[in-house]
């Protein structure tokens, strides 16, 4: 990724249900490490990701250094909401 000098990112990826088949992948990364803890799916069928990062990632909230973020992404294309 262009920019990116972090030692690692955090992606969410969905998968087709029938043959595993990568259906999209969303990158979601900052100037520093950022970490993804957990994905949760809502009964919309919507990715919500979380975890840390001590860049400036979107959804980020918490000190300069260490901040927890929650992503919501669309099911359908992986898009940022």
């Amino acid at each position: 990724m262009t920019g990116d000098t972090a030692d690692y990112d955090a992606f969410v990826v969905k998968l087709a249900g029938g043959d595993g088949s990568l259906l999209w992948i969303t990158w979601l990364s900052s100037s520093a490490g950022d970490h993804g803890t957990a994905v949760a799916v809502g009964a919309d069928g919507d990715p919500v990701a979380v975890g840390t990062t001590g860049g400036d990632l979107l959804g980020a909230a918490g000190s300069e250094t260490s901040q927890a973020f929650a992503v919501k992404l669309t099911g359908a294309t992986g898009a940022v909401e």
